[in-house]
């Protein structure tokens, strides 16, 4: 299952943090946690498990090409969870939401960042929101948000390969029905990506 819903149940709550955990993200920055709250609620989903086992590819232009318009990736890193929403501004490019759950404490905007890759083939990760004044923190969200990127980019690309197989994982209807009776944000189904040669498929 994905956590998709529990990060639109905290933007409503306004308990989604900004990236130096000073400020809620609501307080701190009105116009993203706007644009996250109304995109994430379009979003379809996608489980890509241990992120630190997607094998490592070579950008490939014509393979990096987004399953949806508007995607929630999400995954388990080292951290915690790591979460990217996707979203297609044209011509190939993204702007990619980073955020992450460390220890199962509370969302965190990393920053918000426009991705694409160039004519070379290289991606690119180019900053639209990072942490105002703080050059130090610059860097290290720009660092974290191009690591997610590349590791958005490797799986997107896997997705588009011939030899892959998307699993689709319903939603539960009576939790959900239940879910919705209480107020709160409903569970995404979700899809997951078999490999061949992985374990279990």
């Amino acid at each position: 299952m994905t956590n998709l819903h529990d990060l639109i149940d905290a933007l409503r709550a306004g308990k989604v943090w900004e990236p130096t955990f000073q400020r809620t993200l609501k307080a701190a920055f009105p116009a993203q946690h706007s644009w996250l709250l109304g995109e994430a609620a379009d979003a379809v989903c996608f489980d890509m498990g241990d992120v630190e086992g997607v094998p490592k590819l070579n950008i490939i232009t014509d393979l990096f090409r987004m399953p949806y318009p508007v995607t929630w990736f999400e995954g388990q890193n080292k951290d915690g969870l790591l979460g990217m929403l996707a979203c297609e501004v044209g011509d190939g490019v993204l702007n990619v939401a980073v955020l992450n759950k460390r220890l199962g404490l509370a969302w965190q905007l990393v920053c918000v960042v426009e991705v694409f890759a160039d004519e070379t083939s290289d991606l690119r990760c180019r900053g639209l929101a990072m942490v105002a004044g703080d050059e130090k923190e610059n860097d290290a969200a720009h660092v974290y948000a191009a690591h997610a990127a590349n590791l958005l980019a490797r799986f997107v690309m896997a997705l588009n390969c011939t030899n892959t197989k998307r699993i689709e994982h319903a939603a539960p209807k009576f939790l959900n029905s239940k879910r919705v009776a209480k107020g709160r944000q409903p569970l995404f189904s979700y899809w997951t990506l078999h490999l061949p040669g992985a374990a279990g498929t």
